[in-house]
């Protein structure tokens, strides 16, 4: 199911997007976001995003998306197991304009 980011389609232009953008995000949990494609798991509390391009078409909003999060490495049998790691990715998102709902996708 796509997520609806309601509160980023309605801050749409405003000075506020980008902050309203990350809160939704980070509200969605890491599960809901393509942050990994390794090993690992995203700690999604530190969250830093950074609005790299956005574009606006008749029907969607289109955002290229950096983000920083930390990556937790569970199973590697050492003594400070799981470890952590700073990581980085970028998301490609297209946010429906009649409803919201985004298509989330990783592009790194």
């Amino acid at each position: 199911m796509k997520p609806r980011l309601t509160a980023s389609l309605a801050a749409w232009g405003r000075t506020d997007f980008a902050e309203v953008l990350k809160d939704e995000l980070s509200a969605l949990g890491p599960d809901s976001l393509p942050l990994v494609t390794d090993t690992g798991h995203a700690d999604t509390r530190g969250l830093t995003l950074t609005l790299i391009r956005q574009a606006e078409a008749d029907a969607a909003l289109r955002l290229r998306v950096g983000v920083f999060f930390q990556q937790i490495l569970a199973g590697c049998s050492c003594g400070d197991d799981p470890a952590s790691e700073p990581a980085y990715c970028e998301l490609e998102l297209v946010i429906d304009r009649s409803d919201g709902k985004a298509e989330i996708l990783s592009v790194s």
